[in-house]
């Protein structure tokens, strides 16, 4: 399906959008208040500073400049990973920030984003690709599942003061 949306990395703006987008969704859906944003807004800072090309990703669709949706992978070692995490060696990679603005819902773009994420991740050598997220995001999950992501641990949990069954997704090659 061709869209009128671009696909590209990060351009200036781009994090203030994707951070606004979050903000917006979750408090209108799940209720996230404050300290949701904060924290989006604190991981993304982190992953745009410590960028390293070829380790990590960073996809935005963008509309008339704005980035409407993302998709980041993050390379960097993180002790959750469960598995060897050595830096620069690709063996893991944190899928992160996968949103989209629902005025493109149902378009295709969801789909492209994780998908060329995915590709990217596989042609660089990454082995495993995991992600935490919770249940109800179902057109996200069906997003990961349709790249080979499966469900492997499932928990409740409070986020953000929120009831919730935690769910993390894994992927290996």
């Amino acid at each position: 399906m061709t869209s009128p949306l671009d696909i590209d990395g990060y351009r200036p703006g781009a994090v203030g959008d994707i951070i606004a987008l979050h903000a917006r969704f979750y408090a209108e859906q799940w209720g996230f208040g404050p300290a949701f944003e904060a924290y989006v807004a604190r991981d993304m800072q982190s992953l745009l500073s410590e960028f390293t090309e070829g380790r990590d990703l960073m996809l935005f669709a963008y509309e008339n400049g704005r980035a409407v949706g993302s998709a980041c992978l993050d390379g960097r070692p993180h002790p959750d990973a469960g598995t060897d995490t050595r830096g620069l060696s690709r063996v893991s990679g944190r899928v992160r920030f996968i949103i989209l603005d629902p005025a493109f819902a149902g378009k295709g773009m969801g789909k492209r984003l994780v998908g060329d994420m995915v590709t990217w991740a596989d042609r660089v050598g990454y082995q495993h690709l995991w992600l935490t997220t919770f249940e109800g995001l179902h057109a996200a999950r069906h997003l990961y599942e349709a790249n080979d992501f499966t469900l492997t641990d499932a928990y409740p949990g409070e986020t953000y003061g929120i009831q919730m069954t935690e769910q993390r997704f894994d992927r290996r090659r």
